[in-house]
């Protein structure tokens, strides 16, 4: 499957070189995608991992929605081993 953002607006031509920032960023930081449902935010954030050095490492996608709103499956519970994270475990991957 082809991937990418396409048109000539100005909005595209944005998102496309936000998205070439992210995935040429050396610090390898974190992207956060929002919006409504329906946006292909997954698809934007396969355009980074992808287009990154690190595209030979592992993807994640999750769910939003299935998560804890207290974040509990990614960063571990208060108090308790981050055994029990999910971000912890990815190692060098991507979420």
């Amino acid at each position: 499957m082809r991937r990418g953002v396409v048109g000539s607006s100005r909005y595209a031509r944005s998102l496309r070189e936000a998205i070439g920032r992210a995935s040429a960023d050396p610090g390898r930081r974190p992207v956060l995608f929002c919006g409504e449902p329906g946006l292909e935010k997954d698809n934007l954030a396969a355009l980074v991992h992808f287009g990154s050095r690190d595209r030979q490492q592992l993807m994640v996608r999750l769910d939003g929605a299935l998560l804890r709103p207290d974040g509990a499956e990614l960063f571990g519970r208060a108090g308790s081993a981050a055994a029990d994270a999910l971000l912890p475990l990815l190692g060098a991957g991507a979420c």
